[in-house]
């Protein structure tokens, strides 16, 4: 299941993203 990995990557990079604004 590719799309669960997808989805964990992009979670990960929305958290980076959130911990920088």
């Amino acid at each position: 299941m590719p799309d669960l990995e997808l989805k964990s990557e992009i979670k990960q990079m929305k958290d980076d993203v959130m911990r920088w604004m």
